[in-house]
């Protein structure tokens, strides 16, 4: 079974505890009352918030394969994900009344109901399909880091169906066929270090006659994790595998930018007194603070956000500076000048709101690569291959490094938040966006921003 369908199982799984829910709340509130005419009239209101329900699951990370293995990250994110859910509903029949129906203690065992069957079902399917059959018994031929953190993530994970069987870091052409014929090897993922060797790819291509399936490693690295594996990147991937994007797409994500935008900028009118007292009664400085950042093909942009920390000897200018230190931008000395309402502006993002003057202007996205600053940017283009790539779009508010926590606060943090901007240039499409639209939700109400 894929991993996508494994996926699919836990949303019709969701959706029949949810129905199921429903009956046994009604059955618990009504008693002998209850009937199935009854049960149907509850039914067809109920559908409307399933749909809300299952994408406030999806947001939550509830059918990402890799969160399930994490007994308490999952029954974390589940609970947030019933509450949410739960108070969306309460607010769904209030606005809209259903003349047939008095939902409200209906709500609350629902709520209940479900919890309780939802999580009881979960951990089974969950522990079906770890003691199952692996999908693809695995050799990997291969050396590196990404090679040994696949290894490492497929091994903790095997609710995800893959099973590494076999690792080689030197191929032998007298041992490779009892290899896969002793371990009932599927696949073979091969790094592209050893593809460039013909004799390799020649004893390879006979493994593949025998019925071996024979798989990029680089390519199956994304599938699993969504990024890209720097190990294997040289000016011929980024020739071959970044496309450049239709007129459509652009057009369609430059309009969605200026719409949101102008929707934002409402908000912003609404929000601005409130945010400035705030921030006035939490700190001495100015309110906006602007600054210069690494744009599109590296131009110098000037951005412009809410100050969330306390000036430093009474000036804009060094506060401007130390806002995000260049170099080191998780430092504690910066962290610990955080004033309170600061740390809710960028917990819920709300300190990023006046960008969309640079959205506006065209300088930014809501959705690509981090905006960077120019020292770090500078500094990281020295210490990382490839870096500069990250400036070949624009970049954006929020965006596939940024949802998946990755922030330049170390060279290794750099790296990791590379890979998953590489993976959003190779994969961009309005399809990614929204996922990401959808993803950023989720940071904006768990508060967890940065």
């Amino acid at each position: 079974m894929q991993s996508k369908s494994k996926q699919l199982f836990f949303l019709i799984f969701d959706i029949f505890c949810f129905y199921l829910a429903l009956f046994v709340s009604l059955a618990i509130r009504l008693r002998g009352n209850f009937t199935a005419y009854i049960y149907l009239l509850h039914a067809a209101p109920f559908t409307t918030i399933v749909i809300f329900w299952v994408l406030i699951f999806y947001i939550a990370g509830l059918y990402d394969l890799k969160n399930l293995s994490k007994k308490f990250l999952h029954f974390k994110l589940f609970i947030s994900a019933i509450l949410l859910s739960s108070v969306f509903s309460v607010m769904y029949f209030y606005v809209v009344k259903v003349p047939s129906i008095t939902p409200k203690t209906i709500l609350v065992l629902f709520g209940i109901s479900f919890a309780i069957i939802d999580f009881i079902l979960r951990q089974y399917l969950l522990k079906s399909f770890i003691s199952a059959q692996p999908i693809l018994n695995i050799l990997i031929l291969g050396r590196g880091s990404n090679v040994k953190e696949l290894v490492d993530f497929l091994g903790e994970n095997p609710q995800l169906g893959f099973k590494i069987k076999i690792h080689i870091e030197a191929f032998n052409e007298n041992e490779i066929e009892g290899l896969i014929k002793n371990n009932n090897i599927d696949t073979m993922l091969v790094t592209s270090e050893f593809r460039r060797d013909k004799n390799l790819s020649q004893h390879i291509y006979k493994q593949m006659l025998l019925g071996v399936d024979v798989l990029s490693f680089a390519e199956f690295y994304e599938n699993v994790f969504g990024k890209i594996p720097l190990d294997a990147l040289e000016e011929s991937w980024f020739l071959e595998k970044i496309i450049p994007k239709n007129g459509f797409y652009l057009f369609v994500k430059r309009l969605a930018d200026i719409i949101l935008s102008l929707a934002l900028f409402v908000v912003l009118i609404v929000l601005f007194p409130i945010i400035v007292l705030l921030i006035k009664l939490s700190s001495w400085g100015s309110v906006i603070f602007s600054q210069e950042r690494v744009g599109l093909r590296e131009k110098v942009i000037t951005i412009y956000k809410f100050r969330t920390m306390r000036s430093l000897k009474n000036t804009e200018a060094k506060d401007s500076l130390f806002e995000g230190n260049e170099l080191n931008l998780g430092s504690s000395q910066n962290l610990s000048r955080v004033f309170w309402f600061g740390k809710f502006l960028r917990k819920t993002r709300l300190d990023e709101l006046p960008q969309i003057i640079n959205v506006l202007k065209g300088e930014l996205s809501f959705i690509g690569p981090r905006v960077e600053y120019i020292n770090l940017h500078n500094h990281l283009n020295k210490e990382i291959s490839y870096y500069q790539i990250g400036t070949i779009i624009k970049p954006g508010l929020t965006g596939w490094a940024q949802i998946h926590g990755k922030n330049s606060n170390t060279i290794k943090d750099a790296k990791e938040r590379l890979a998953y901007d590489i993976y959003y240039i190779k994969n961009r499409s309005l399809a990614l966006d929204l996922i990401i639209a959808l993803k950023t939700l989720k940071t904006i109400f768990t508060f967890s921003g940065v």
